[in-house]
């Protein structure tokens, strides 16, 4: 019949269709900051946090009800609350779930009252206080209820199948029924004998027992919903008086009264008091621990089974050659990059399903606490406190016991950072979902829907060139990619294991001067002088007009990028080279000797680069022996990772590639800087540019990771994904979906 939504509309938690609701004049809905803290709601159902005692739940309450009182006086206030629910006996024990109950079902409904009672709202809404309990437990209830009206409150209570002794204490009864019509409001008592008098009843003006002075409000049912009796005498299910009759018979026969809405105009006192942003946040917080830490074992196995999920892994992937004289050698682990790409998925999939029921499981909390007023910052600020120290002291057990077993030196700190940085991404993921959706069920469908993009998407599995061409390009990460967590945690711990391992370090300047020189000698100057040579022969021939027109912009686009003031400079101008040009064979000619010089020169960056880190190997080997240099790269290096990060699956071919009138490079990424200004770059680029800054790869994307936890923490605050999946569920082809799904 809508009693819920009625309730739900009287305490602004559902805004009406039409009409308006006035306290003392004041429109709760339009002027809700008038009227905060002057209404209180007790759901039906129990809005109480499992994991802590009766006594806590009260306290914490109480704390983000009354900032202006001393800890003494809320102390005072509870254990008071306690006495006078007769909840003191079990005000240490832990409230526990509906299907683990260590309270009654009476005592939660009290706790449930009381949560709402220490703050003494003016106006209470209560939704079934009485349902699944013992008659004497609802009496007791309600006798609680009457006092509170005798202390000048307001108390609004949604009931059915009441006592005779419950339904007499009402001062008015409002009695709807099917659609939600309204078909009586006035005194409970004088409803039995209305009803009775409207079906002609003989004894309509007996709504008492004369001897017992009992009522049977279940007459009023009988009456309503009377079926119309067939020729047979048999029942039908046809109702003898609908229930739009009903409502037009008492509109139009009963006299009504008119209230006149703004005759009270009294400003509504409070004693509510909210604590402040930081002190909200720190009650959150102290609340969160204690409820976690009163599942201490739960805590633990979360805990300890990120050093579990490592000592596991690494075990199985430390892979030697059977019969060698060394068992294990890092260098020669081929199933080390599977470790480091599955360190970024367990740490993305612990921290999401670390989070994901933390808001769901609070819902019906937050739906009380939406009366207090209270800060929804504040609330998520402590939830991710809490849950990053917990991914914090996760992260490190886990690289400590994953980085000891597989025998990696020297990377704890930075390996420890992109981790816990990719488990934060999993939470506030995890916390997202968790506000997003109704059902904890939809939690468990939609995990696999976000963890499996992070594996196929994250460039690891599949290459980002080798995807479908239609929404990928040679030359750059595309934009999904660009928002993989996997993809820049991944991208961190690769780069930084191939540079600064302590072989690698020294030497990776002169790695890197003669990688570049050699792509330039070897790739670059072969497929630029290719096209000079096809230019000189077909030059002027309308038959090859395209391709010359193709070659001359590359070269224009191409050789000013390597021609620069420490290189030598062009005896041409680049921005006359034509087709047309009457010159054309000359310019040519003097470009080709250009680029000549250009190889020389980079010819001699390698062989310095070579000489210099040659010299460096010699004077390590002359001072601490070959054997240490040896075990140096052995313990330091790993060759899989090293193919990985220079990609030398190209063939040799193949290192090089047009697109769009630009040559790409297309292997040993890793000594290779980025084009982009804004810390995009090619996938494995050693650094990323930011302007005319440059930022080491690991810091970069750890910078970069925690923007996108930034930009997401937006979202769950805005509760944007909330919002559009509600409108989305609105139109009519996702109803269905929604409704069974989400």
């Amino acid at each position: 019949t809508g009693k819920t939504t009625l309730l739900n509309v009287l305490n602004g938690s559902n805004p009406p269709t039409t009409g308006q609701i006035f306290i003392n004049g004041v429109d709760i809905h339009l002027d809700k900051h008038k009227t905060k803290g002057i209404i209180g709601y007790v759901s039906q159902d129990d809005l109480l946090i499992e994991e802590l005692t009766v006594f806590e739940n009260l306290y914490y309450n109480a704390k983000l009800s009354f900032s202006d009182l001393a800890e003494a006086e809320i102390l005072d206030k509870v254990e008071n609350l306690l006495l006078s629910l007769g909840l003191n006996d079990v005000r240490m024990h832990q409230v526990g779930s509906v299907l683990n109950k260590v309270i009654s079902g009476g005592q939660r409904k009290r706790l449930n009252i009381a949560l709402e009672l220490i703050r003494e709202p003016t106006v209470m809404f209560l939704d079934e206080p009485t349902s699944g309990l013992s008659s004497r437990d609802s009496e007791n209830i309600l006798d609680l209820l009457k006092e509170l009206t005798r202390k000048g409150k307001l108390i609004f209570v949604v009931i059915h199948q009441p006592s005779s002794a419950i339904f007499k204490m009402f001062d008015k009864l409002y009695l709807l029924d099917q659609g939600g019509f309204l078909i009586y409001r006035g005194d409970p008592v004088e409803s039995i004998s209305y009803f009775k008098s409207r079906v002609h009843q003989a004894d309509w003006n007996d709504a008492e027992c004369h001897v017992c002075g009992n009522v049977n409000p279940e007459q009023i049912f009988s009456i309503i919903d009377g079926k119309v009796v067939d020729e047979f005498g048999s029942l039908t299910n046809t109702r003898k008086i609908p229930a739009r009759e009903w409502s037009e018979y008492f509109f139009k026969y009963i006299p009504q009264q008119s209230p006149n809405i703004y005759e009270y105009r009294d400003e509504l006192k409070v004693s509510y008091s909210p604590p402040n942003w930081w002190q909200q946040f720190k009650i959150f917080i102290a609340r969160d621990f204690r409820s976690k830490y009163a599942n201490k074992g739960a805590q633990i196995l979360n805990i300890m089974l990120a050093p579990i999920l490592a000592v596991i892994l690494t075990y199985i992937i430390k892979t030697y050659n059977v019969g060698e004289d060394v068992a294990y050698v890092f260098e020669r682990n081929t199933n080390f990059p599977v470790y480091l790409f599955m360190a970024v998925i367990v740490a993305i999939f612990m921290g999401l399903t670390g989070s994901a029921q933390e808001i769901i499981k609070d819902r019906k909390i937050l739906k009380r606490e939406k009366f207090l007023s209270l800060s929804w910052s504040s609330y998520l600020l402590s939830k991710l406190g809490i849950l990053l120290g917990i991914a914090a002291l996760q992260s490190f057990l886990f690289v400590l016991f994953g980085n000891w077993i597989i025998e990696l030196p020297g990377m704890f700190f930075p390996y420890w950072a992109v981790l816990f940085s990719v488990w934060a991404s999993g939470i506030i993921m995890g916390l997202i979902v968790s506000d997003s959706v109704e059902r904890e069920v939809t939690i468990y469908i939609l995990i696999p829907f976000l963890i499996i993009p992070q594996i196929i998407l994250s460039g690891i599995i599949i290459k980002f060139d080798k995807l479908n061409p239609d929404i990928s390009t040679p030359d750059q990460i595309p934009w999904y990619g660009e928002i993989m967590t996997a993809r820049w945690g991944y991208e961190a711990l690769a780069v930084h294991q191939f540079i600064y391992n302590d072989f690698n370090k020294p030497i990776y300047k002169w790695e890197r001067q003669m990688s570049n020189a050699q792509y330039i000698t070897d790739n670059w100057f072969t497929e630029i002088n290719r096209r000079l040579d096809f230019l000189k022969q077909n030059a002027g021939k309308t038959k090859w007009e395209k391709e010359n027109l193709q070659y001359i912009a590359l070269l224009k686009t191409e050789i000013p990028k390597m021609m620069t003031a420490d290189n030598g400079y062009l005896h041409i101008d680049l921005n006359n080279l034509s087709i047309k040009a009457q010159n054309l064979q000359s310019d040519l000619k003097k470009l080709s000797a250009d680029l000549w010089v250009l190889k020389n020169d980079f010819n001699n960056r390698y062989l310095e680069a070579e000489k210099e880190e040659q010299e460096y190997v010699n004077k390590i080997i002359g001072i601490h022996g070959r054997d240490y240099y040896r075990y140096l790269k052995e313990h330091n290096q790993n060759e899989k990772m090293q193919q990985m990060l220079k990609n030398r699956d190209f063939s040799k071919d193949n290192r090089i590639v047009e697109y769009e009138g630009r040559l790409i490079r297309k292997y040993e990424p890793v000594f290779q800087d980025p084009m982009f200004k804004t810390l995009r770059a090619h996938f494995f680029a050693p650094r990323k540019r930011l302007g005319n800054f440059y930022i080491e790869t690991l810091w970069s994307n750890v910078l970069i990771m925690w923007l996108m936890f930034g930009g997401m923490y937006v979202v769950l605050y805005t509760q944007w994904l909330k919002k559009l999946l509600a409108y989305i569920s609105r139109v009519k082809f996702f109803q269905f979906f929604f409704k069974r799904v989400i």
